[in-house]
């Protein structure tokens, strides 16, 4: 059996690290060629080309596993049928579930490199590919932050958070009616407190508009640096820890909670996404010549599995749109496709 399980290793193994490693390539290949003269004009060194690339390499390989898992696992198991090697494992008495858990030691070693590249090593390049590629982290334009009735406008965040330029500050009551309105032309957090420099009050009354104009003013109970660049970052730059402790935070961005909640169990969910490709693959291509041959289960493994990733992504967007919870958005395309590959499976066995 431990012959069998490194066999099968081998042969999905290479042939999925063949196609992931042909993927990666092209891909770092056509996003240097979109970004070459961005890097040598901000840059203007060859050897920061190989940074750019080594920086965008982990994200690129993450979010191709699921589908180098599909092809190379359709090419392993169509090799194993064309060769009738199925064939003589079924002849020997062996069911086609247990010929599947065969794979399933590649299949646990591919998860959890998958789960490892996802929530460490991905988010940390992404990060690190935005501190060395822009000294402000000036993502898409101005920043809007909220917490109770308070909203928040922030023109620039310095590269560690500390430093803010250009704030709005818009207080509301219960109602949501504004009451006022204080600009700042920049804050800095200073043992442990945040200091606005240059600000301009504007409160609204019956009587009509008070502007009380200061040099510095103290920003109470303003959030920790590193909350702020949690919350100006793209879900998919932060840990499943750090997701986690923005949805426990009093502040928030203009993303709603369900974004974070929904990519926070994705982060679980994602790496699963290799087992129902194997699964697809096991259980559509046939090691007899029968309706079609291996040819036609590996074009149905294929299809299905293409489809699957469509599926997906669409119930991802649908979480995240508060349209379906997070949880039925995250597992419900696994849990089908994994019954559909089930079912195939044991009518494969009859």
């Amino acid at each position: 059996m431990i012959i069998l399980i490194s066999y099968f290793g081998h042969v999905l193994g290479t042939r999925i690290l063949s196609v992931l490693l042909a993927f990666v390539a092209l891909l770092v290949l056509m996003d240097l060629i979109d970004n070459i003269e961005d890097i040598l004009e901000r840059r203007g060194n060859v050897a920061d080309v190989i940074l750019f690339a080594t920086y965008r390499i982990p994200t690129i390989v993450e979010r191709l596993i699921p589908l180098s898992v599909l092809i190379g696992s359709t090419m392993g198991i169509l090799a194993l049928a064309t060769h009738s090697e199925l064939i003589i494992l079924r002849a020997t008495g062996m069911s086609a579930i247990k010929v599947v858990t065969l794979m399933a030691p590649i299949c646990l070693l591919i998860i959890s490199i998958h789960f490892f590249l996802a929530d460490r090593i991905a988010p940390y390049s992404q990060q690190a590919f935005i501190d060395w590629w822009e000294p402000l982290l000036n993502r898409g334009g101005i920043q809007w932050l909220r917490s109770d009735g308070s909203l928040v406008r922030i023109s620039e965040v310095s590269q560690d958070g500390r430093t803010l330029l250009g704030l709005s500050f818009f207080e509301r009551d219960e109602s949501g009616r504004l009451l006022g309105r204080i600009t700042a032309a920049a804050a800095e957090f200073k043992g442990g407190n945040w200091q606005l420099y240059d600000t301009k009050e504007t409160v609204l009354s019956k009587t009509g508009p008070e502007i009380i104009q200061m040099p510095t003013k103290a920003w109470l109970n303003g959030p920790d640096p590193q909350i702020i660049l949690n919350l100006i970052a793209r879900p998919e730059q932060l840990s499943k820890n750090t997701l986690g402790q923005i949805l426990s935070v009093a502040w928030s961005s203009t993303a709603d909670p369900s974004v974070y909640s929904t990519e926070l169990i994705r982060r679980s969910v994602g790496p699963l996404t290799s087992l129902v490709m194997m699964l697809i693959a096991a259980s559509t291509i046939r090691g007899q010549n029968r309706s079609g041959g291996p040819q036609l289960g590996a074009a149905v493994a294929l299809g299905l599995g293409l489809t699957f990733l469509v599926v997906d992504g669409m119930f991802s967007a649908l979480g995240k749109a508060a349209v379906l919870t997070p949880f039925v958005a995250a597992w419900t395309p696994l849990a089908v496709f994994v019954g559909l590959s089930t079912f195939f499976l044991f009518r494969f066995e009859k």
